[in-house]
């Protein structure tokens, strides 16, 4: 794999009569890899979550999750504090010790 060469950049003063030095970074890298792999989730969770289901429905019908998902919320703070006061509805469901089947 050749080297790739960029021009140097740093403590660069702008001169047309002299080219640009080059430098050469590191081969390690190569090009036909991404560089941060994607994980596709959809193979780990291939059934329903089962744990604390009754609780989980519980939870999202009293303390009204969807409240702050309409049209109607078009202002950032308006929202944002829906979002805190929502969050705070579900801290006070959650027990401290559930019952695990």
């Amino acid at each position: 794999m050749p080297c790739v060469c960029t021009p140097i950049g740093v403590g660069y003063t702008m001169d047309t009569n002299k080219p640009l030095k080059q430098q050469c970074h590191s081969t390690g890298y190569q090009n036909e890899f991404p560089w941060v792999a994607i994980k596709k989730r959809n193979r780990l969770i291939e059934e329903p979550r089962r744990y604390l289901k009754d609780l989980r429905s519980e939870m999202y019908e009293k303390a009204d999750a969807e409240k702050c998902h309409q049209p109607e919320m078009r202002n950032v703070q308006d929202f944002l504090e829906c979002q805190v006061r929502r969050h705070m509805r579900l801290e006070l469901l959650i027990p401290k010790y559930p019952n695990v089947p």
